[in-house]
């Protein structure tokens, strides 16, 4: 119980009660103010399909290289393996007869955005074999495809000649494998072709093979 403190006055004989004062509440006893959980970061999914003048490369999640197609010495038959089981969506495989300059056989495996196709002869393996891509699409079975320097289906032709894409007089452009050789006439180098719309302003496909080569810009 607190008691009341009387004060007395000079000049009379009155008493004036004073109320003692609230008792503080201490800084200890004040609600304690939340922290904010941290929202943890995600890393981005690095898987894609990556198409340059000489090769295929599928791309994993943590961007590191999880199978590769040379155009030149390699069977298509692994890399389509490969792709299948990260798309999760199986290849449609077909071989016929016949091919490209006189080959025996010639096998494709289709998905949605993207075909290989291998032309060959058993009895001369591997030196008489082609291999040739053609991508239709942003994406192969729900996987990004671009060349190396980052172009795909459906970008606008000026967006393309941004990331270095050369125009041809033919009404398609390339990506060139070396950019300082598109026009030489004595050194040719191999390219990307890049087949545009009817108005010559978007990427309409991506075609590639190890027979691709540019000699004076074309």
């Amino acid at each position: 119980m607190t008691a009341a403190v009387l004060v007395l006055g000079l000049t009379g004989c009155t008493a004036t009660e004073v109320a003692a004062p609230s008792p503080t509440t201490s800084r200890s006893a004040e609600a304690p103010v939340a922290t904010p959980t941290p929202t943890p970061t995600t890393e981005p999914d690095l898987t894609a399909v990556v198409l340059s003048a000489t090769e295929l490369i599928l791309v994993d999640e943590q961007g590191d290289t999880a199978a590769l197609l040379d155009f030149h010495s390699a069977d298509p038959a692994a890399f389509a393996e490969a792709l299948s089981a990260a798309a999760g969506v199986d290849a449609v495989e077909t071989t016929t007869p016949g091919g490209f300059e006189g080959a025996e056989f010639t096998t494709e495996y289709e998905w949605d955005g993207l075909l290989i196709s291998r032309s060959y002869s058993d009895e001369c393996l591997p030196q008489c074999q082609s291999v040739y891509l053609s991508v239709d699409g942003s994406h192969v079975a729900g996987i990004p495809i671009r060349t190396a320097s980052g172009i795909s289906v459906g970008d606008s032709l000026a967006e393309a000649q941004a990331l270095g894409a050369q125009q041809t007089p033919n009404g398609w452009a390339a990506e060139p494998e070396d950019p300082a050789l598109i026009d030489s006439e004595s050194n040719p180098t191999r390219i990307v072709v890049l087949n545009l719309d009817e108005a010559d302003a978007a990427i309409a496909s991506l075609l590639a093979s190890g027979w691709f080569l540019s000699y004076g810009g074309i």
